[in-house]
């Protein structure tokens, strides 16, 4: 809840004037470009978070993120359904008039494992920091493709001298189309 209240306030000096402000919205179009192209015969892994939403000014920005993963086809039936959530800060740097990439920090809590290719049987439900670094590709000023990697550094409530490893790195699973509003 700090971290909440920190980074909404790091914008009140915005103020009411919202010129040069900037909305985007994506989603993880990794279970699509499965869909078209099959990559592999077994379940669809795409990663942790399928819609963002980044609020920009200058070169930083306030992101929310939100996944759902199951196992079910109906997300809201089965006890094997996750969630994860991101709220943090990114600092974006334009590499040239097409490139830019960004890093930043999340606060990042996830209920079933993050939908990864290497999660199998032992799922912890985990809170904690995420560091993403990513790199995007921009069509025209409203449209572009992103990915990034996450270096997680987190705590579990669950069996943590078992198998659980504090330290992860959530690899580029997939592309996410995003849109200026």
């Amino acid at each position: 809840m700090i971290i909440i209240w920190g980074l909404l306030l790091s914008y009140s000096s915005i103020g009411q004037y919202d010129g040069g402000a900037q909305h985007d919205i994506s989603f993880n179009m990794g279970s699509l470009l499965f869909q078209l192209v099959p990559f592999q015969s077994s379940s669809v892994k795409t990663g942790p978070f399928d819609l963002n939403y980044k609020y920009k000014r200058d070169n930083r920005a306030f992101v929310l993120g939100f996944g759902v993963t199951s196992t079910e086809f109906n997300v809201f039936a089965g006890s094997d359904t996750g969630y994860n959530l991101r709220i943090g800060y990114h600092k974006h740097t334009e590499l040239s008039e097409k490139w830019s990439y960004y890093r930043g920090i999340d606060a990042i809590r996830s209920s079933r494992g993050f939908n990864r290719p290497i999660d199998s049987g032992s799922i912890y439900s985990t809170t904690g920091l995420g560091l993403p670094i990513g790199i995007q590709y921009h069509f025209n000023p409203y449209i572009s493709v992103w990915t990034e990697g996450i270096f997680y550094l987190s705590v579990s409530s669950e069996n943590i001298f078992g198998d659980f490893s504090p330290v992860q790195f959530l690899p580029p699973l997939t592309i996410h189309l995003s849109a200026r509003l």
